[in-house]
C-alpha cells in the first residue's frame, strides 16, 4: 500500500502490507492506536492521550510501557535474546542501560557506555545443555564522557557468588576492599560435656587436637587474618610466664615458618599461686590463591609445662568457648 491516507475511525480487517515508511497520528490527535491478537484486545496499544504503550495486554495499560502476562511458557514478561548463531563464554547476552539524551553527544550507542547499566553475560559456551551466565552492574565515574566504557562495580557469578570491587568472587559475598567478613570459624565448647575440655601444655610445639583448626576459601584479595582466642590457666608462682602459639598446615604441626610462631605473655599471678586469662592472637596471611580452600591449625607450647588451655562444658561460665576464625582482609592493608 502506497499513497493511502486513513482518517479518524479507520479500521482494517485482515492482513496489511505497507511498502515504505508509515506514520500514525501525524496530526498528534488524542486518538489511540490498537492491534488485536487472537486472545488479547490490546496486543499492541498506543494510548495517545496518556502517552502509554501496552504489549500483550488484556486491558489498556496504566504505565508508560506495560507488559501483561499470565505466567505460562512464553508468557512471563520481557526476554532479551541474543540471536547471532553462536554464543561463547563472555559474550554479552543483553542488558538495560540508564542515561540521558544529551543534545550534543547524544545517547550512548552501547549500554556498556551508559551512565549506569545492568547486563547479562554467558559464563560458558552456550548449547542445548549449557546456559551458564553471570550478571554485572556498572556505574560511570564522575567526569566520564559519553563514549567512555562504564566500569563494572558488582558481579553475581554463575555459582551465585557476589563480588563487589572484583570480577572473580570466591565466596558468597566477596568485597575486595573491605575486611572483616568471616570466611571460616571453629568454636570449641565441649557441648554437653560434664566439665571443661582441657589441654596441658608441654615444652614441645603441638596441635592439642585436630579440632584446633579453621577451614576457609581464600577471597579475591588473597589476604586473610587468622584469629585465635582461648582461656589459659597457669599454675605458676612467677610474676609472669610465656606461652607460644604457632600456625601450621598440618595437625602434627608443620610450622608455616618461624614468623608464624609468636610468644604470648601469660598474666601475672593472682596471689593464689596461679593465674588465668583470655589469650588472643592473630596472624596475617597474604598471597593466598583466590578460590582455593585452606586449612590451618594452631599449635601451642610453653616455656614451662605448667599451663592448661580450658574450654566449655558445664563450666562454660568460667571456661568460655575457644575460637579460631578466618577473616577476609581488603586488598590494601596499611602497615608501618
Amino acid at each position: 500500500m502506497a499513497g493511502s491516507r486513513y482518517g479518524d475511525g479507520a479500521q482494517i480487517s485482515g492482513s496489511l502490507a505497507v511498502s515504505g515508511s508509515a506514520t500514525f497520528n501525524e496530526e498528534s490527535k488524542d486518538v489511540d492506536f490498537r492491534i488485536e491478537s487472537d486472545n488479547r484486545p490490546y496486543a499492541f496499544y498506543v494510548d495517545a492521550g496518556n502517552d502509554r504503550i501496552g504489549l500483550g495486554c488484556f486491558i489498556a495499560p496504566t504505565h508508560q510501557v506495560e507488559i501483561q502476562h499470565e505466567g505460562g511458557d512464553g508468557d512471563q514478561g520481557l526476554m532479551i535474546v541474543r540471536y547471532d548463531g553462536a554464543v561463547y563464554t563472555g559474550n554479552l547476552l543483553g542488558g538495560v542501560g540508564f542515561d540521558n539524551a544529551d543534545p550534543v553527544a547524544g545517547i550512548p550507542s552501547q549500554i556498556l557506555e551508559a551512565s549506569s547499566y545492568v547486563a547479562g553475560y554467558a559464563a560458558e559456551n552456550h548449547s542445548i545443555t549449557n546456559k551458564g551466565g553471570y550478571l554485572v552492574f556498572g556505574t560511570a565515574d564522575i567526569g566520564d564522557d559519553m563514549n567512555t566504557a562504564t566500569p563494572e562495580r558488582m558481579r553475581i557469578d554463575s555459582a551465585g557468588n557476589v563480588g563487589i570491587g572484583t570480577t572473580a568472587p570466591q565466596n558468597p559475598l566477596d568485597l575486595y576492599e573491605m575486611g572483616g567478613l568471616i570466611l571460616g570459624i571453629s568454636i570449641l565448647n565441649n557441648s554437653g560435656g560434664s566439665s571443661s575440655a582441657s589441654y596441658a601444655v608441654t615444652t614441645s610445639m603441638v596441635v592439642p587436637t585436630n579440632r584446633w583448626k579453621v577451614t576457609f576459601t581464600a577471597p579475591a584479595s588473597g589476604k586473610v587474618e587468622i584469629q585465635f582466642q582461648g582461656y589459659c590457666h597457669s599454675d605458676t608462682s612467677s610474676g609472669f610466664d610465656f606461652l607460644y602459639l604457632g600456625l601450621s598446615d598440618s595437625d602434627t604441626y608443620n610450622s608455616l615458618g618461624s614468623q608464624y610462631e609468636k610468644k604470648v605473655r601469660v598474666p601475672s599471678t593472682d596471689g593464689a599461686g596461679s593465674s588465668h586469662d583470655i589469650i588472643t592472637h592473630s596472624w596475617y596471611l597474604t598471597g593466598l590463591t583466590a578460590g582455593t580452600s585452606y586449612t590451618y591449625y594452631v599449635g601451642t607450647t610453653g616455656r614451662n609445662a605448667n599451663h592448661t588451655w580450658k574450654w566449655g562444658g558445664t563450666d562454660q561460665a568460667e571456661y568460655p568457648d575457644l575460637f579460631i576464625r578466618a577473616l577476609s582482609l581488603p586488598n590494601t592493608v596499611a602497615q608501618d
